[in-house]
């Protein structure tokens, strides 16, 4: 139930759009994953991963490191969800 909630707060910080955060795709993907939802969170982590590597782009001599862990992080994850 409250696994839900998060799913429905976080669909509704999406839609506010006031200030675009970056790890809403971060949180719903753990989210469905506690909620054995693979194919949500599949697509949750990929959309992360676009954003991630976007930034790379743009701010890698400023948080090179940190963006490219949390690359490799996400990249382990889709490879997780893909053999569950």
């Amino acid at each position: 139930k409250a696994n839900e909630e998060v799913i429905a707060l976080l669909t509704k910080a999406k839609s506010l759009n006031v200030i675009p955060n970056k790890v809403i795709p971060r949180e719903e993907a753990i989210t469905f994953l506690r909620l054995n939802k693979k194919n949500e969170a599949k697509i949750a982590f990929q959309s992360y991963l676009s954003i991630l590597l976007e930034d790379y782009k743009t701010n890698a001599s400023v948080y090179g490191k940190e963006l490219e862990n949390e690359i490799i992080w996400t990249k382990t994850m889709i490879y997780k969800i893909d053999n569950l």
